[in-house]
């Protein structure tokens, strides 16, 4: 149907016209056929001296426009209140599903004392094993992580396994409820009092004060947030518990520990061990679902704070290069992920088992190699030979025949 400029004809077809002349209209105006007042006074404020009238604007009887609905393509105006949001990235655990971590390190640890084992893990009991295990029964997860005493140890004290947020993902949680939840299960010889374990939400008021400081309880402004252990008493079928803690808005840093003590010293049987699984911290004062996220997403998370590079082949390539003298050349080792700072750099592999290509495409060992200014993003990496390159010649800095030499790259906390 048409409609003049004066808004009195009606003509079947269409509404056209540039709209500036087209005012009081409702249905009184129409000489022909029914239209409700209210689906048409509502959307007459949108005409103006450019824009023709749209049809299913017009006529829809959804939401009326105003100065926060949009119109969409479907002919329905649509507030954005109403629109389902993208999810995800609920859990502020990294590596909290062992069946995703990429457990960069091994596998399987002995005696941890303050060291890293799975991904974002940092453990501490001189006499424990920390070991990833497989087929665990447990819809969902593949994988766990062990804690272990060491079969016939005396030792007693805190078995501990903690992992730390960076402040950048701390300090959001300012005042707001949070939900712990973990799954657990122990062995027959399980030698916690009452089987009783213990989540603890360690804080401090410092930035990114590090693993070591949390576990000697040496935050800036350190608190317990939940103090009160034990927390879960576990058995030796898979239960998923939970506790919730209100974060104080002074809290800078966070760190989620669990552990148990022995409760005594009677040698630990074989079977003395705590499993752990999907472990997830929530915005949320309710528990919720564990968070699932796909094993190439939970690999960049961990490789902000940790990568490995090399191993992979007996002449992988690490980088292309330079010669800088005839026993010289450097290149650059771009990283995966951007780290968390400026990492530590460790070189793995005697010099000789690094080599730099020559003219003729032949490999010359290295008699020194070196890891030089790290930044987030990558860094440089020197090798020395005792002779055989051309200055000012592309080349390759590569491994000599071997997969035991490589590099880490080290921003944890």
């Amino acid at each position: 149907m048409n409609i003049d400029l004066n808004g009195n004809t009606l003509v079947s077809g269409y509404f056209s016209g540039i709209g500036e002349d087209l005012t009081n209209l409702d249905a009184s105006s129409i000489t022909t056929g029914i239209v409700a007042d209210e689906r048409l006074s509502s959307n007459v404020s949108l005409l103006n001296a450019t824009n023709d009238i749209p049809p299913t604007a017009l006529m829809n009887g959804g939401t009326s426009p105003n100065s926060v609905t949009f119109y969409r393509g479907d002919g329905t105006w649509q507030a954005p209140g109403s629109i389902t949001a993208l999810t995800g990235f609920k859990n502020l655990i990294i590596g909290g599903d062992f069946s995703t971590n990429p457990w960069q390190r091994g596998t399987s640890f002995f005696a941890p004392n303050i060291n890293y084992t799975a991904d974002r893990w940092v453990c501490n009991f001189p006499q424990m094993t920390v070991s990833r295990q497989s087929d665990i029964g447990l819809p969902g997860f593949l994988n766990s992580l062990r804690m272990q005493r060491t079969p016939g140890s005396i030792e007693i004290g805190y078995l501990d396994i903690m992992s730390v947020l960076r402040s950048a993902n701390a300090i959001p949680l300012q005042g707001k409820t949070v939900t712990i939840s973990v799954w657990a299960r122990c062995g027959a010889d399980f030698s916690a009092a009452s089987n009783g374990a213990a989540i603890q939400f360690k804080a401090g008021t410092g930035i990114d004060e590090g693993s070591l400081l949390a576990e000697e309880n040496a935050w800036t402004g350190f608190s317990f947030i939940i103090p009160s252990p034990p927390g879960m008493y576990v058995t030796t079928s898979w239960t998923r518990y939970n506790v919730q803690a209100i974060i104080p808005s002074t809290v800078n840093e966070l760190a989620l520990q669990i552990n148990w003590i022995p409760k005594d010293s009677t040698p630990a049987g074989a079977n003395d061990w705590l499993e752990l699984a999907g472990v997830q911290v929530e915005i949320n004062p309710y528990v919720t679902a564990f968070e699932v996220r796909p094993a190439e997403l939970e690999l960049a998370l961990c490789q902000a704070y940790y990568e490995v590079g090399g191993g992979g082949s007996v002449y992988e390539n690490y980088c292309t290069g330079q010669c800088t003298a005839a026993t010289a050349a450097r290149g650059f080792i771009p990283f995966k992920v951007p780290k968390r700072v400026a990492p530590a750099i460790t070189l793995n592999g005697a010099a000789s088992l690094w080599a730099a290509d020559n003219a003729t495409g032949g490999q010359v060992a290295g008699t020194a190699i070196s890891a030089n200014y790290p930044t987030i993003r990558g860094f440089e990496l020197d090798i020395t030979t005792a002779s055989s390159l051309v200055a000012g010649n592309a080349t390759n800095i590569r491994a000599n025949n071997s997969t035991a030499q490589g590099w880490v790259a080290n921003a944890e906390l």
